[in-house]
């Protein structure tokens, strides 16, 4: 900026504006881009504890409506939501029984959306199921859920513990939050994981949207 602009508190305020949108990395989830594609796209949710995870999976299974939803939820009533929206949704107790429904939902050209719990498993065990998964199947995409009402420290430990394993964020209880200034911090400090969703309440499937770095910036300074 020229001495003249500097003076200018708005054109300081903007350029500040387009430097710290350049720093939020975001983008379109892996199932978006092979839209049309006959090989199905795996996707794998990860987290340490809750933060929304299965209502994120509601959500994304009833965005792609083509898709297959596995979780470690064992029993045979179904949910409301699941009823509601007719999701596909394999409950299962083992990871073999994981492996097992993603092949047989691939098989039949099926998206597959995975809410796979820690439950307080040694990370490597994680590592390993992942790995695996990736040496069988083409097209898988790791994403953390973050949730925007835990910790600073919490959320960048959560980050840091799978950065090596995933692909992008998700960040949900975003209607709830009151330190943007956190997860923008977590941009910073992980450039190489774009977000890819928000999670904005708690409502099936209209409380989702595509993550955004005006977002962010937004209510950080609290803008319209």
């Amino acid at each position: 900026l020229s001495e003249d602009e500097q003076k200018d508190v708005d054109v300081v305020f903007e350029f500040a504006l387009r430097e710290m949108l350049e720093r939020i990395p975001t983008a379109m989830p892996k199932f978006s881009s092979l839209e049309g594609s006959e090989s199905p796209c795996l996707t794998i949710l990860v987290s340490d504890s809750s933060c929304g995870q299965t209502s994120m999976l509601y959500k994304l299974g009833a965005l792609k409506k083509d898709s297959r939803l596995v979780q470690y939820q064992p029993g045979q009533e179904k949910s409301f939501t699941e009823n509601m929206f007719d999701l596909k949704i394999d409950k299962v107790k083992t990871i073999s029984e994981v492996v097992s429904s993603i092949r047989k939902a691939q098989e039949k050209g099926e998206n597959v959306i995975v809410d796979y719990r820690n439950n307080k498993t040694e990370l490597n065990d994680t590592k390993k199921f992942i790995d695996g998964v990736r040496r069988a199947f083409g097209n898988v995409e790791v994403l953390i859920c973050l949730s925007a009402i835990h910790s600073e420290i919490y959320n960048r430990k959560v980050t840091s513990t799978y950065e090596t394993l995933a692909d992008g964020l998700i960040i949900t209880h975003l209607d709830l939050c009151l330190n943007y200034g956190a997860l923008f911090n977590i941009c910073e400090e992980h450039p190489g994981l774009p977000m890819k969703f928000f999670g904005t309440g708690e409502v099936v499937p209209e409380d989702i949207e595509s993550a955004t770095g005006e977002r962010i910036l937004a209510g950080m300074f609290k803008l319209n």
